[in-house]
């Protein structure tokens, strides 16, 4: 039989993970709540919530909303540094890139449709008159 005690127990860090998981997962739920519902209606409790943690838990590893934003932010950030460098690493030309980063992050068949339209030279200098950029 469950008790009130073992009901409360069930939030904050799981036995099995550590801080950093704990805050990671944290990190991850709020990036999710931010995306849908944006930063102003997305509270701290939706996130400690969803993230399974107690409001307490949450405000031990960030002390206010904005804390939390700021590490979302790092987050994307740091996922961008570590995609960038990888397609920087396996080709030089700018075209070689954008088409690495593309084909490695977009799904197979968004990938040929944008190849496909977007990659032509023609094409490309639409984009770019349409945009009032010069073509490089």
């Amino acid at each position: 039989m469950k008790t009130v005690a073992d009901e409360r127990r069930r939030l904050g860090r799981p036995a099995d993970t550590d801080s950093a998981d704990t805050r990671a997962r944290i990190v991850e739920c709020a990036m999710e709540l931010f995306g849908n519902e944006g930063f102003d209606a997305t509270t701290n409790r939706a996130i400690a919530k969803a993230a399974g943690v107690s409001s307490a838990a949450l405000y031990h590893y960030f002390p206010s909303k904005a804390d939390i934003y700021v590490a979302v932010c790092d987050a994307i950030l740091a996922t961008f540094r570590d995609v960038f460098a990888k397609v920087a690493a396996k080709d030089e030309t700018l075209m070689g890139r954008l088409s690495l980063l593309m084909r490695e992050n977009l799904p197979s068949d968004t990938f040929s449709r944008m190849r496909s339209d977007t990659f032509s030279r023609s094409s490309c200098g639409r984009t770019c008159r349409s945009a009032r950029l010069r073509p490089v």
